[in-house]
């Protein structure tokens, strides 16, 4: 496994505040609010500082990549751009790998996964957390 293609709860933390990283919340956006949550997760919510662009809407009809330019708009749009370090996260790793994919072939040179996701962050009581509804 590349270590350096994987984020972890503490590069995260530390990493917070940096202006340079953005944290890319791929979960479908109820989930994100923390009014529905996946059923491994103890609790509905996101990291503070994430922005959200459920993985699906990176494809038309769920099966075809939408339009490069498209989806570039859709992440500079959210903050998220080339120039930066972005960490793509999920609740299990597996929509983050899908915005991994996408974003890698849209030329982004800094993007890493919190392979982990929010079903490990939601489970450390001492991380910071936007709790929603969903318990």
């Amino acid at each position: 496994m590349q270590q350096q293609l994987l984020a972890t709860s503490s590069s995260i933390l530390a990493s917070m505040e940096n202006p340079d990283v953005v944290l890319l919340d791929s979960r479908p956006p109820k989930e994100f609010k923390g009014d529905a949550k996946h059923s491994d997760a103890k609790i509905g919510g996101h990291i503070p500082n994430a922005v959200n662009a459920f993985a699906m809407a990176n494809w038309k009809h769920n099966i075809y990549p939408k339009d490069p330019d498209e989806l570039l708009q859709m992440y500079v749009d959210l903050g998220v751009t080339p120039d930066k370090e972005i960490v793509v996260y999920c609740n299990t790793g597996i929509y983050a790998a899908n915005t991994y994919f996408i974003l890698k072939a849209l030329g982004f040179p800094d993007v890493r996964v919190y392979y982990y996701s929010w079903v490990e962050w939601c489970q450390k009581d001492f991380l910071p957390k936007v709790v929603g509804s969903a318990k």
